[in-house]
């Protein structure tokens, strides 16, 4: 089997009202079938989430369903990086909704460049603020442009760091070869 480039890494807890849109969203961003692989791991669901999924990945052969009693999400997403087999990886929370224009670009870019991580803005939508419903962006998604390669220290000393992982295409082997796992109990 050919390596895929990118595994999107999803975990699933009783989402069985969001899962479908998140999954549409992802085999919708323009990829050909063979750079990508859907890995979904229901985390014991007690709602119809594992039926939903199930009925999915029958009509979309890219979509990996695995099930466990639950463990919770630093442990699930732990175990999709052990089962993912992109040069990169992306963690999607269950409820997102993944609508890059320019997606295949920015693979073909982090692949070009030999990049680690890129990073890259983000909507977050009907956010709720005392009420008030609010569309937030990250604030200096504007600067980060595709000439902008920088080191670690470079990026975390100029622009504001986001501790949401899934604005985030990592590579799989810097991950996997510096053994770096989601602490139990701390969410991110």
């Amino acid at each position: 089997m050919k390596k895929k480039l990118i595994s999107w890494i999803v975990p699933a807890y009783n989402v069985e009202n969001s899962i479908i849109e998140c999954l549409t969203s992802l085999v919708s961003v323009g990829l050909h079938d063979d750079l990508y692989e859907i890995i979904v791991i229901n985390d014991g669901s007690s709602d119809n989430t594992l039926i939903k999924i199930m009925e999915f990945a029958s009509k979309h052969p890219t979509v990996k369903v695995f099930t466990q009693c639950n463990k919770g999400l630093s442990i699930t997403r732990n175990r999709g990086i052990d089962l993912a087999k992109g040069e990169y990886i992306q963690f999607v929370d269950s409820d997102d909704v993944i609508y890059y224009e320019d997606y295949d670009n920015c693979l073909k870019y982090a692949v070009e460049k030999n990049l680690d991580i890129l990073t890259f803005g983000y909507e977050k939508n009907g956010f709720k603020v005392d009420e008030t419903i609010n569309n937030t962006t990250h604030t200096n998604c504007e600067k980060l442009v595709f000439s902008d390669v920088m080191d670690g220290s470079t990026l975390w000393e100029n622009y504001s760091f986001v501790t949401m992982v899934w604005s985030y295409i990592i590579k799989r082997d810097l991950v996997v070869d510096n053994n770096l796992r989601f602490e139990p109990g701390v969410i991110l």
